[in-house]
């Protein structure tokens, strides 16, 4: 919301042409907030700043809610994002991303997947997020469920989350240079030492 300070108002005179006009120009400066719904509004609450750091990998290990092995087999576009009309008022979401791929199952490395394909709701509206899936192509994920998605969930930490696994075999953070690829049994089984249960990688 724009804020006006008191003592600047007093500065002009108090015609009524002039409190017209200020109304006017007030309403018009809103608009631009109002127009941009409820994805700038809650994309400004959620990821406060709009920094992506990229974490340590124990970190990222703890954050995620899932840790999956996988294949996307769709990707696509959210057609509406904001908030959900179609769910009760108290339960209304607003999805910050603009895009959505599905996984198909492989391998489950921490948590429960409530199916074998997950939706992860991605590409989210911040500069520096450059999550980017594509389908037919396998990856390692690290996901959480934000809650505010029914059916989805996220890449934790954004593209330092995302893992894509090459024609060679070897996962490759995405849009991340200074790391360097690793075959993924290396990566899955770096995974399970930071879980604690160290064992033989697929």
């Amino acid at each position: 919301m724009t804020e006006f300070p008191s003592r600047d108002i007093a500065r002009f005179p108090r015609s009524a042409a002039f409190g017209v006009a200020f109304i006017l120009v007030a309403a018009l400066g809103a608009l631009p907030v109002e127009a941009a719904g409820a994805r700038d509004s809650a994309s400004s609450q959620g990821w406060g700043e709009g920094n992506v750091f990229k974490p340590k990998f124990e970190d990222l290990v703890r954050h995620a809610d899932l840790i999956l092995l996988g294949r996307v087999i769709q990707v696509g576009r959210i057609k509406q994002p904001g908030p959900s009309k179609s769910r009760p008022r108290s339960k209304r979401y607003a999805f910050w991303e603009d895009s959505f791929a599905v996984l198909r199952l492989e391998e489950t490395l921490k948590g429960r997947a409530p199916r074998d394909t997950v939706k992860i709701a991605y590409h989210s509206d911040l500069e520096g997020d450059r999550t980017s899936y594509q389908a037919g192509k396998r990856y390692l994920v690290f996901l959480v469920n934000p809650l505010k998605y029914p059916d989805s969930y996220t890449t934790a930490h954004f593209h330092f989350g995302e893992y894509k696994i090459n024609d060679q075999g070897k996962a490759e953070r995405v849009a991340d240079s200074s790391e360097m690829s690793k075959p993924i049994a290396v990566v899955v089984e770096n995974v399970r030492k930071a879980l604690g249960r160290p064992g033989r990688s697929r």
